[in-house]
């Protein structure tokens, strides 16, 4: 899988989703999106999509704001070492987004 962008997050720890993304995956604004941190990824997903496969992680969700902006929580951009200004980069695979440290 192809590295597809690169986004950076802000110091409110939001990263906003590239408009060929969300097209891709019909991503709206107010729409609940789940992210969920396995090792050193975290898979964004929209709610209404295929279930993550099982796994120990916890899940956290968001909502896209107005300006389709992902929040992460303190405790997600802690455990994966994120920051503001940390650079993002997103993979596509199907009906998910893989979001890694560029």
């Amino acid at each position: 899988m192809e590295r597809y962008s690169s986004r950076g997050i802000d110091e409110l720890g939001r990263m906003v989703l590239p408009v060929e993304i969300r097209t891709k995956l019909n991503l709206r604004a107010n729409m609940q999106v789940s992210l969920t941190p396995i090792d050193t990824i975290v898979i964004l997903q929209r709610v209404d999509g295929e279930p993550i496969p099982a796994c120990t992680c916890y899940n956290y969700t968001s909502t896209l704001d107005e300006l389709h902006r992902v929040t992460f929580s303190h405790e997600l951009l802690s455990q994966q070492g994120w920051k503001a200004g940390s650079t993002v980069a997103l993979y596509v695979n199907d009906n998910i987004i893989i979001l890694k440290s560029a």
